[in-house]
């Protein structure tokens, strides 16, 4: 189900012939070469695909799987992609990243809306809706104090970029199930 979600989200996204996409703590690579079942061949020797992660093996393991143009993969710390000296991209994909303790997500979220997207770029954002517990499927998440999961941090999560995406003019959408997919597709820049 994930996959059919993140495709048309993608798929609406209005994307150049020659697209430049980044992806955002990439991991094994999937959700680039995921792009090819939407993308005929003569399109897609002309985009450029990166993946940046932070992760040594994650990295490794991109670059066996597609090893082939149009990828790329980098390892870096996504928290500064100035340092990495990528350019700016027509969509910027972060897959459930930014919501990690680890980062600060709204910080790389706004770098990334003033300094690596191109005019009329487009993002892709995926928020974790589930998790298994004991071999059991449960949405939303576990907090102190409350018997059961509860959805309330995932939607102040998505709110937040779902605001800021809408003040800086992009058209929103959210959909998905098992991960919230927000997508903001900027305003065309070509006639």
């Amino acid at each position: 189900r994930f996959l059919v979600d993140y495709l048309a989200a993608v798929r609406r996204m209005d994307l150049p012939i020659a697209a430049r996409v980044l992806a955002l703590g990439v991991n094994n690579g999937s959700e680039l070469g995921a792009l090819s079942a939407i993308f005929p061949p003569e399109r897609w020797a002309q985009m450029e695909l990166v993946g940046v992660d932070h992760s040594v093996s994650a990295i490794a393991d991109a670059e066996e799987r597609y090893p082939y143009t149009p990828h790329r993969f980098v390892v870096g710390d996504i928290s500064a992609l100035g340092a990495l000296d990528l350019g700016r991209f027509d969509l910027v994909i972060a897959l459930n990243t930014l919501q990690s303790p680890a980062i600060d997500g709204r910080a790389i979220f706004r770098d990334v809306l003033s300094h690596h997207l191109r005019p009329g770029g487009s993002l892709l954002l995926g928020f974790p809706n589930c998790r298994y517990l004991d071999h059991t499927l449960v949405y939303g998440a576990q907090r102190k104090g409350v018997a059961g999961t509860e959805l309330s941090v995932l939607l102040k999560e998505v709110k937040y970029y779902k605001r800021v995406l809408h003040q800086r003019g992009f058209e929103v959408t959210l959909t998905g199930k098992y991960t919230l997919l927000l997508a903001g597709r900027g305003r065309s820049q070509r006639a």
